[in-house]
Order: structure tokens, then sequence, then C-alpha cells
């Protein structure tokens, strides 16, 4: 059973709303003070450019990054940018039917839908993933939530991270993802 560290008062509301702290067979939410050596060892072990201090400073703020929007229509944005080695990264943003909520996906840019899950291995996580906040932060897009699906993949590691950091989430069942649930969450 895999375990995510949460904030207290989103555990409290997880909880009570589903009487439980599994968010899935494979995973359980949980609380308390401190950072966890079990987060340590897996970040540093799949991450080895993240350190405890670097995640905190860094990834929630937003990094300002130059980006283009590639395509544009009121279902689909594809955007790129670039990381500091030059490595071009792509967000692809979707939208569900009938309602306000944008899906997240991002990789390489020159991947394609069917390998999101996996890991690009260039050591750019922290760097990455701050410019993606950076970028969702400052499009003009009228979004009630964005959604992150589950992959069962070590990229999820980087989604539990910020379950920690994002009040306000909430895990939904979902026929869209792999493991048939999402965490939805405003910034």
């Amino acid at each position: 059973m895999n375990k995510i560290l949460v904030k207290i008062e989103d555990y409290k509301k997880y909880t009570s709303k589903y009487n439980t702290n599994k968010l899935s067979d494979k995973y359980i939410i949980y609380t308390n003070g401190g950072f966890p050596k079990f987060v340590r060892e897996n970040i540093n072990q799949f991450f080895p450019e993240w350190s405890e201090k670097k995640i905190n400073e860094e990834i929630f703020n937003g990094t300002p990054t130059e980006y283009k929007i590639i395509k544009s229509d009121s279902n689909n944005i594809l955007i790129k940018f670039s990381s500091k080695s030059n490595t071009d990264y792509r967000l692809d943003l979707l939208k569900e039917p009938n309602n306000n909520i944008w899906h997240i996906a991002f990789s390489l840019f020159n991947s394609t839908d069917d390998n999101y899950h996996n890991q690009t291995n260039n050591n750019e996580s922290i760097e990455v993933f701050s410019k993606l906040i950076w970028i969702l932060k400052d499009i003009s897009l009228n979004v009630d939530e964005y959604c992150i699906g589950a992959t069962g993949s070590k990229k999820d590691i980087i989604y539990e991270y910020m379950m920690r950091f994002i009040s306000g989430w909430e895990k939904r069942d979902t026929d869209q993802y792999p493991l048939g649930w999402a965490i939805y969450f405003k910034i």
C-alpha cells in the first residue's frame, strides 16, 4: 500500500466524506507534522535533483517562463515551453465536455498521448512542474478546476507530493484514467 502525505485539513475533509483514508486499493492518505522518510527516499530515488528545501521554495510559486500556444480551441490547448537545458516540453489541457474542468497532461514535446505516464529522466522535475504551475496561472482560461489522473506509474509521485501543498483537492472516480480515479483541484 502506497502512502500519500496530505495536509491535515484535507485529510479530515476526505476521511469525513468517504469514511476511509483509502484513495484506492493501492493508495492511502495520512497526515503528520513532518516530512516522512519514505517520501524523501522515494523522491530522491526517482527524482534525484529534488531536495525538501528546493521543492517547498520552487514548485508551487511557479517559475516565469516563455511559452507558445501551439493549438487552442474550445476543448484542447497545446502549449510548448523549454527547460534551462533547452529540452522542449508540452502541456496539454483537455476540457471535459459540458463543464469547465480541464485535464492536465505533460511530457516531452514530441511525446504522444499514449506515453504521458513515462518519465523523461532528464532530472528537471522541479523546474518543469514549477513552469507548469506558472503557465497555468498565467494563461487566461475559464477554469473551475484542473484534473490530473493517477496512472499507477512512478510519475504519480509528483502528484502525490502536490496533494500535500494544494488545499481543496478532491479525489473522484472516473473512467478516464487507468486506476479509475483522479485528483481535482484549483490553482
